[in-house]
């Protein structure tokens, strides 16, 4: 499937799909059959959902934010908001619970801040997730 992604994007005309400055941005991960979320996401959501798929998809979203130059991020808060971001985010995920990213998610709120980019890469790893082991969930 990640091949697949690739081969597509490699036909996209470049205008269609934009990076921002030095940024890895969509057009590059999706030249790349989003690597991240086939090496990275995947695996832990999958692992994670053998409890909770609500829980797993939170505890992924951090990872995600976490490990992703998130653009929209960049954008609203700046390099230096997006980097305090990302920080929290890997402490999150290592010491996650519903309660503290509900806090978390609360204040990232209050901020200003939307990890959108984000979202849409948990968008994307769960229907990988749904599409490839036809889960019903």
């Amino acid at each position: 499937l990640s091949a697949q992604i690739a081969a597509f994007a490699a036909r996209l005309p470049e205008s269609d799909v934009a990076d921002h400055g030095t940024l890895r941005g969509p057009r590059l991960m999706a030249l790349d059959g989003y690597r991240e979320v086939f090496d990275r996401w995947l695996p832990l959501y999958r692992r994670l959902s053998a409890q909770s798929v609500d829980t797993a998809a939170a505890h992924t979203l951090t990872d995600i934010i976490a490990t992703l130059d998130d653009t929209n991020v960049v954008r609203r808060g700046g390099a230096d908001e997006a980097a305090r971001l990302k920080v929290e985010a890997a402490r999150l995920t290592h010491e996650f619970s519903a309660e503290a990213y509900a806090r978390w998610c609360a204040d990232v709120d209050r901020r200003g801040l939307s990890p959108g980019g984000a979202a849409d890469m948990l968008a994307l790893t769960l229907l990988c997730h749904f599409l490839l082991t036809n889960d019903q969930q």
